[in-house]
């Protein structure tokens, strides 16, 4: 039997508790199991942040762009996401390009050592504009790989998804 772990606390948006996701230049809010975010022109690197503590290792920080209030996203140098770490001094550790929506976008990165990790989300950075984000995933590279051979992409402990476009991005590894 195979068993993976998906290592966020509940990986359904949440504007409060442990699993509460934070907004730095957007107005945030979660309607059905996503994370709505609308930019409020203020940056251009508008996102939505959590922090987490991991072990060292090798992680996937993953999510699902739903929907855009634009056709599209257009985001601080063109992230879709992004995984942050004390590590690094909070520098990018890795981070995935922005493609198409409908998409779940997916990057790999590495920790020498136990240590807080910031997983971003980014949102348009057009002043109005809304994007929404879903199944939120975090797990170890072999987890990952492990879920992919299943055809999934995701789960949350009662559910599974399988969505036809996985942009993964496994180059922006700090070592």
């Amino acid at each position: 039997m195979l068993e993976l772990r998906n290592l966020l606390v509940n990986p359904r948006p949440s504007e409060s508790g442990p699993a509460m996701w934070l907004a730095s230049g957007v107005s945030m809010r979660v309607e059905a199991d996503t994370l709505r975010l609308e930019s409020d022109g203020g940056s251009d690197n508008a996102f939505a942040w959590r922090q987490d503590t991991l072990p060292a290792g090798e992680y996937v920080f993953a999510a699902f762009l739903e929907g855009s209030s634009t056709g599209g996203l257009v985001s601080y140098d063109q992230r879709a996401l992004a995984v942050t770490t004390q590590e690094t001094g909070w520098r990018l550790n890795g981070w995935v390009e922005y493609a198409t929506l409908m998409t779940r976008y997916a990057c790999m990165f590495h920790l020498e050592q136990a240590g807080n990790v910031n997983l971003r989300l980014y949102a348009h950075s057009a002043e109005g504009c809304a994007v929404r984000w879903r199944d939120m995933l975090l797990c170890t590279l072999d987890d990952w790989l492990a879920l992919r051979e299943t055809s999934f992409d995701y789960f949350d402990g009662s559910r599974t998804t399988s969505n036809a476009k996985v942009v993964f991005n496994p180059a922006y590894i700090t070592s």
